[in-house]
């Protein structure tokens, strides 16, 4: 597995249950170490998605054709599937509320 060096390296988990995706959680380097390398997205900030019906972490599948966010994790149990651009989708609504806040504080 690999290890991250940097203190300030961290990721994100989301988890998944009856399809739906929760918001994004942080992780930092000791959580993301305890969690199997096939398990993120290839991305510097690792994304994991979590099955709550399973209790497991998903499998990630980037592997088959090389694509930017055409890629899913699959759950190892259930056999769901989450798409690689449903959870980027999530995060980046996530960060234009966190930015909103600091455009509605200059008003």
């Amino acid at each position: 597995m690999e290890h991250f060096d940097e203190d300030y390296v961290h990721g994100f988990r989301f988890n998944y249950k009856n399809g739906n995706l929760s918001k994004s959680q942080p992780l930092y380097l000791d959580d993301i170490n305890k969690i199997d390398e096939c398990k993120r997205n290839e991305d510097e900030v690792p994304l994991f998605v979590f099955c709550r019906s399973c209790d497991i972490f998903m499998d990630y599948d980037g592997e088959k054709n090389g694509l930017i966010f055409d890629s899913w994790w699959k759950c190892p149990g259930c056999g769901k599937r989450v798409k690689e651009a449903t959870v980027y989708n999530k995060l980046e609504k996530e960060n234009d509320a966190f930015l909103q806040l600091f455009e509605d504080d200059d008003l």
